[in-house]
């Protein structure tokens, strides 16, 4: 009975974890989505302001120009859009 009691209570303990680290998982997705929003509208802006017909992610590239590179400009700008995302566990 014991040992039946404790599997029983470890299953539903096993459950209770997953159905956390679901919420967990969803918050964090939600709140990527919300980042990487503002950071395209960012660059959305910038493109139209500077003139520039591309953007690429920098984890794509294999060599480029540092006078290129606006990622220190988006982060600041993100920052001040976007200086804090909440996470909501719904």
């Amino acid at each position: 009975e014991k040992v039946k009691a404790f599997r029983t209570k470890t299953i539903n303990v096993q459950k209770d974890v997953q159905g956390q680290k679901n919420k967990l998982d969803k918050a964090f997705g939600k709140a990527l989505a919300d980042i990487q929003k503002a950071v395209s509208d960012i660059v959305t802006a910038m493109a139209k302001e500077k003139g520039f017909k591309a953007a690429v992610a920098s984890s794509s590239l294999v060599y480029a120009d540092k006078s290129l590179d606006i990622s220190d400009d988006v982060l600041t700008q993100l920052n001040q859009k976007l200086p804090k995302v909440a996470l909501s566990f719904e």
